[in-house]
Protein backbone atom coordinates (compact mmCIF):
# COMPACT_ATOMS: atom_id res chain seq x y z
CA UNK A 1 0.00 0.00 0.00
CA UNK A 2 2.95 2.28 -0.02
CA UNK A 3 2.05 3.76 -3.63
CA UNK A 4 -1.52 4.34 -2.70
CA UNK A 5 -2.91 1.25 -4.39
CA UNK A 6 -4.76 -1.00 -2.26
CA UNK A 7 -6.51 -4.71 -3.45
CA UNK A 8 -9.18 -6.36 -1.65
CA UNK A 9 -7.96 -10.05 -3.34
CA UNK A 10 -4.47 -9.52 -1.19
CA UNK A 11 -7.05 -10.25 2.21
CA UNK A 12 -9.11 -13.45 0.30
CA UNK A 13 -8.07 -15.73 2.74
CA UNK A 14 -8.19 -13.48 6.09
CA UNK A 15 -12.30 -15.39 7.17
CA UNK A 16 -11.28 -13.91 11.07
CA UNK A 17 -14.79 -12.33 12.12
CA UNK A 18 -14.24 -8.87 12.82
CA UNK A 19 -17.45 -8.39 14.63
CA UNK A 20 -21.21 -9.97 14.81
CA UNK A 21 -24.86 -8.60 14.84
CA UNK A 22 -27.91 -10.74 15.02
CA UNK A 23 -25.88 -14.06 13.50
CA UNK A 24 -24.32 -12.40 11.09
CA UNK A 25 -20.60 -12.10 10.99
CA UNK A 26 -18.72 -9.30 9.17
CA UNK A 27 -15.30 -11.34 8.59
CA UNK A 28 -11.64 -9.62 7.51
CA UNK A 29 -12.01 -10.11 3.76
CA UNK A 30 -15.80 -8.65 3.76
CA UNK A 31 -14.03 -5.55 5.33
CA UNK A 32 -11.26 -5.09 2.64
CA UNK A 33 -13.95 -5.69 0.27
CA UNK A 34 -15.71 -2.71 1.28
CA UNK A 35 -12.15 -1.10 1.42
CA UNK A 36 -11.76 -1.46 -2.17
CA UNK A 37 -15.24 0.06 -3.44
CA UNK A 38 -15.25 2.57 -1.12
CA UNK A 39 -11.68 3.64 -2.27
CA UNK A 40 -11.83 2.87 -5.45
CA UNK A 41 -8.17 0.87 -5.10
CA UNK A 42 -6.74 3.97 -3.79
CA UNK A 43 -5.54 4.26 -0.33
CA UNK A 44 -3.46 7.74 1.04
CA UNK A 45 -1.80 8.79 4.25
CA UNK A 46 -0.68 6.90 7.16
CA UNK A 47 -1.98 3.43 6.87
CA UNK A 48 -3.33 3.08 10.82
CA UNK A 49 -5.24 6.07 10.75
CA UNK A 50 -6.56 5.56 7.49
CA UNK A 51 -8.00 1.75 8.25
CA UNK A 52 -9.38 3.47 11.44
CA UNK A 53 -11.83 5.74 9.36
CA UNK A 54 -12.52 3.27 7.13
CA UNK A 55 -12.96 0.63 9.72
CA UNK A 56 -15.91 3.57 11.52
CA UNK A 57 -17.38 3.96 8.19
CA UNK A 58 -17.96 0.17 7.38
CA UNK A 59 -18.78 -0.76 11.51
CA UNK A 60 -21.83 2.24 10.79
CA UNK A 61 -22.89 1.36 7.55
CA UNK A 62 -23.36 -1.99 8.63
CA UNK A 63 -25.40 -0.93 11.72
CA UNK A 64 -28.07 1.46 8.95
CA UNK A 65 -28.18 -1.17 6.48
CA UNK A 66 -29.60 -3.89 9.51
CA UNK A 67 -31.55 -0.93 11.43
CA UNK A 68 -33.18 -0.59 7.46
CA UNK A 69 -33.99 -4.41 7.41
CA UNK A 70 -35.45 -4.32 10.56
CA UNK A 71 -37.36 -1.30 9.86
CA UNK A 72 -38.69 -2.90 6.67
CA UNK A 73 -39.58 -6.18 8.58
CA UNK A 74 -41.03 -4.84 11.48
CA UNK A 75 -43.08 -1.60 9.88
CA UNK A 76 -45.83 -2.27 7.75
CA UNK A 77 -46.40 1.50 6.83
CA UNK A 78 -42.41 1.87 5.52
CA UNK A 79 -42.67 -2.02 4.39
CA UNK A 80 -45.67 -1.00 1.73
CA UNK A 81 -44.48 2.25 0.78
CA UNK A 82 -40.65 1.11 0.02
CA UNK A 83 -42.90 -1.55 -2.27
CA UNK A 84 -45.00 1.06 -3.43
CA UNK A 85 -41.55 2.52 -4.90
CA UNK A 86 -40.05 0.26 -6.29
CA UNK A 87 -43.44 -1.23 -8.13
CA UNK A 88 -44.02 2.17 -9.52
CA UNK A 89 -40.02 2.39 -10.82
CA UNK A 90 -40.54 -1.19 -11.88
CA UNK A 91 -43.66 0.22 -14.15
CA UNK A 92 -42.47 3.42 -15.23
CA UNK A 93 -39.64 1.66 -16.74
CA UNK A 94 -41.20 -1.42 -18.01
CA UNK A 95 -44.08 1.52 -19.23
CA UNK A 96 -40.92 3.73 -20.91
CA UNK A 97 -39.62 0.47 -22.44
CA UNK A 98 -43.19 -1.04 -24.00
CA UNK A 99 -45.09 2.81 -24.73
CA UNK A 100 -42.77 5.94 -24.82
CA UNK A 101 -39.12 5.12 -25.68
CA UNK A 102 -40.78 2.39 -28.25
CA UNK A 103 -43.00 4.89 -29.84
CA UNK A 104 -39.63 7.09 -30.69
CA UNK A 105 -37.20 4.07 -31.58
CA UNK A 106 -39.84 1.97 -34.31
CA UNK A 107 -39.39 4.12 -36.91
CA UNK A 108 -40.88 1.00 -38.83
CA UNK A 109 -44.26 0.93 -36.76
CA UNK A 110 -44.32 4.91 -36.46
CA UNK A 111 -44.92 4.54 -40.42
CA UNK A 112 -47.17 2.28 -40.74
CA UNK A 113 -49.05 3.50 -37.93
CA UNK A 114 -48.92 7.06 -39.47
CA UNK A 115 -49.85 5.57 -43.10
CA UNK A 116 -52.79 3.73 -41.56
CA UNK A 117 -54.36 7.00 -39.88
CA UNK A 118 -52.63 9.58 -42.03
CA UNK A 119 -56.31 11.19 -42.35
CA UNK A 120 -56.08 12.39 -38.59
CA UNK A 121 -52.88 14.01 -39.86
CA UNK A 122 -53.95 17.49 -42.16
CA UNK A 123 -52.75 21.24 -42.44
CA UNK A 124 -55.21 23.75 -40.80
CA UNK A 125 -54.73 27.05 -42.24
CA UNK A 126 -50.83 27.12 -42.30
CA UNK A 127 -47.90 28.63 -44.20
CA UNK A 128 -44.49 26.97 -45.85
CA UNK A 129 -41.68 29.72 -44.67
CA UNK A 130 -39.45 31.48 -42.47
CA UNK A 131 -39.62 32.60 -39.48
CA UNK A 132 -37.05 35.15 -38.21
CA UNK A 133 -36.47 36.63 -34.77
CA UNK A 134 -34.18 39.47 -33.79
CA UNK A 135 -33.28 40.84 -30.12
CA UNK A 136 -35.08 44.26 -30.75
CA UNK A 137 -36.50 46.48 -33.28
CA UNK A 138 -33.25 47.73 -34.65
CA UNK A 139 -32.49 44.24 -35.79
CA UNK A 140 -36.28 43.93 -37.08
CA UNK A 141 -35.38 47.39 -39.23
CA UNK A 142 -31.96 45.46 -40.40
CA UNK A 143 -33.77 42.53 -41.42
CA UNK A 144 -36.15 44.55 -43.27
CA UNK A 145 -33.38 45.97 -45.19
CA UNK A 146 -31.53 42.59 -45.83
CA UNK A 147 -34.82 41.24 -47.10
CA UNK A 148 -35.11 43.92 -49.68
CA UNK A 149 -31.14 43.49 -50.54
CA UNK A 150 -31.18 41.84 -54.08
CA UNK A 151 -27.61 40.21 -53.21
CA UNK A 152 -28.40 38.79 -49.90
CA UNK A 153 -30.92 35.77 -50.98
CA UNK A 154 -30.24 32.81 -48.63
CA UNK A 155 -31.59 32.91 -44.98
CA UNK A 156 -28.19 32.50 -44.02
CA UNK A 157 -26.61 35.10 -45.56
CA UNK A 158 -29.43 37.39 -44.40
CA UNK A 159 -28.79 36.56 -40.76
CA UNK A 160 -25.01 37.04 -41.55
CA UNK A 161 -25.74 40.43 -42.82
CA UNK A 162 -27.96 41.41 -39.89
CA UNK A 163 -25.66 40.23 -37.21
CA UNK A 164 -22.54 42.17 -38.32
CA UNK A 165 -19.01 40.58 -37.51
CA UNK A 166 -18.44 38.78 -34.02
CA UNK A 167 -22.26 39.44 -32.92
CA UNK A 168 -24.52 35.95 -32.63
CA UNK A 169 -28.17 35.65 -31.82
CA UNK A 170 -29.28 39.13 -32.62
CA UNK A 171 -31.45 37.54 -35.70
CA UNK A 172 -31.96 34.01 -35.86
CA UNK A 173 -34.43 31.86 -38.61
CA UNK A 174 -36.55 28.83 -38.16
CA UNK A 175 -37.78 26.74 -41.49
CA UNK A 176 -41.10 25.08 -42.37
CA UNK A 177 -44.84 24.98 -42.34
CA UNK A 178 -46.07 26.58 -39.51
CA UNK A 179 -49.95 26.98 -38.41
CA UNK A 180 -51.29 29.97 -39.01
CA UNK A 181 -52.67 29.83 -35.40
CA UNK A 182 -49.20 30.57 -34.34
CA UNK A 183 -49.67 33.92 -35.03
CA UNK A 184 -50.81 36.48 -34.31
CA UNK A 185 -54.40 37.10 -36.16
CA UNK A 186 -53.66 40.68 -37.26
CA UNK A 187 -50.54 39.35 -39.14
CA UNK A 188 -51.58 39.59 -42.59
CA UNK A 189 -50.25 36.77 -44.58
CA UNK A 190 -50.02 36.30 -48.18
CA UNK A 191 -47.95 33.97 -50.52
CA UNK A 192 -44.15 35.22 -51.72
CA UNK A 193 -44.71 38.12 -49.35
CA UNK A 194 -42.87 38.79 -46.03
CA UNK A 195 -45.16 40.50 -43.44
CA UNK A 196 -44.56 43.69 -41.39
CA UNK A 197 -42.87 42.65 -38.46
CA UNK A 198 -44.21 42.32 -35.03
CA UNK A 199 -43.39 42.93 -31.03
CA UNK A 200 -43.29 39.68 -29.14
CA UNK A 201 -44.47 39.65 -25.25
CA UNK A 202 -40.86 39.27 -24.09
CA UNK A 203 -39.52 42.43 -25.88
CA UNK A 204 -37.97 40.35 -29.38
CA UNK A 205 -39.63 40.90 -32.55
CA UNK A 206 -40.66 38.76 -35.15
CA UNK A 207 -40.92 38.83 -39.28
CA UNK A 208 -42.65 36.22 -41.26
CA UNK A 209 -41.70 35.02 -44.73
CA UNK A 210 -44.42 33.18 -46.63
CA UNK A 211 -43.32 31.36 -49.52
CA UNK A 212 -46.31 29.07 -49.69
CA UNK A 213 -50.07 29.01 -48.19
CA UNK A 214 -51.34 25.89 -47.54
CA UNK A 215 -54.70 24.79 -48.18
CA UNK A 216 -57.04 23.86 -44.95
CA UNK A 217 -57.08 19.85 -45.31
CA UNK A 218 -53.81 19.10 -46.69
CA UNK A 219 -52.19 16.20 -45.28
CA UNK A 220 -49.34 16.41 -43.49
CA UNK A 221 -46.35 14.16 -43.96
CA UNK A 222 -44.62 12.26 -40.82
CA UNK A 223 -42.48 14.72 -40.53
CA UNK A 224 -44.74 17.24 -40.38
CA UNK A 225 -46.73 15.43 -38.00
CA UNK A 226 -43.89 13.60 -36.35
CA UNK A 227 -44.66 14.92 -32.76
CA UNK A 228 -48.69 14.12 -32.82
CA UNK A 229 -47.74 11.46 -34.59
CA UNK A 230 -45.64 9.57 -31.97
CA UNK A 231 -48.14 10.60 -29.49
CA UNK A 232 -51.27 8.61 -31.01
CA UNK A 233 -48.81 5.42 -31.60
CA UNK A 234 -47.57 5.78 -27.67
CA UNK A 235 -51.57 5.64 -26.85
CA UNK A 236 -52.25 2.47 -29.05
CA UNK A 237 -48.86 0.98 -28.07
CA UNK A 238 -50.26 1.24 -24.44
CA UNK A 239 -53.79 -0.26 -25.20
CA UNK A 240 -52.52 -3.23 -26.82
CA UNK A 241 -50.33 -3.90 -24.26
CA UNK A 242 -52.91 -3.69 -21.55
CA UNK A 243 -55.39 -5.56 -23.66
CA UNK A 244 -51.97 -8.23 -24.13
CA UNK A 245 -52.17 -8.22 -20.48
CA UNK A 246 -56.09 -8.60 -19.72
CA UNK A 247 -56.02 -11.42 -22.65
CA UNK A 248 -53.07 -13.44 -20.03
CA UNK A 249 -54.33 -12.35 -16.75
CA UNK A 250 -58.31 -12.09 -16.61
CA UNK A 251 -59.63 -10.41 -14.03
CA UNK A 252 -62.56 -11.72 -12.76
CA UNK A 253 -65.25 -9.55 -10.13
CA UNK A 254 -66.99 -11.24 -7.06
CA UNK A 255 -70.13 -9.67 -7.89
CA UNK A 256 -71.54 -10.58 -4.17
CA UNK A 257 -68.54 -8.54 -2.37
CA UNK A 258 -68.89 -5.84 -4.80
CA UNK A 259 -72.55 -4.73 -4.63
CA UNK A 260 -71.72 -5.57 -0.58
CA UNK A 261 -69.57 -2.54 -0.64
CA UNK A 262 -71.64 -0.64 -1.92
CA UNK A 263 -74.70 -0.91 0.82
Amino acid sequence: MRDGSYKASSYARMNDNIFTMKDINFTQSDFANYIETYTRGRIYGQKESSLRTLYNNYAEKAILDYQENILYEENEEYRNLLNEYRDGIMLFELTDKRVWSKASSDTTGLKEFFEQNQSKYVWGPAIDGIIYKTSDEEYAKKLVKELNNPSTTSPDEIVKAVNGDGIQNNVSYEKGKFEQSRFPAYVKLEAGKYAPYYKNPDGSYTLVQVNEVIRPGTMKSLKDAKGYAISDYQEYLEKQWIAELESKYPVSLNEGVFKSMLK
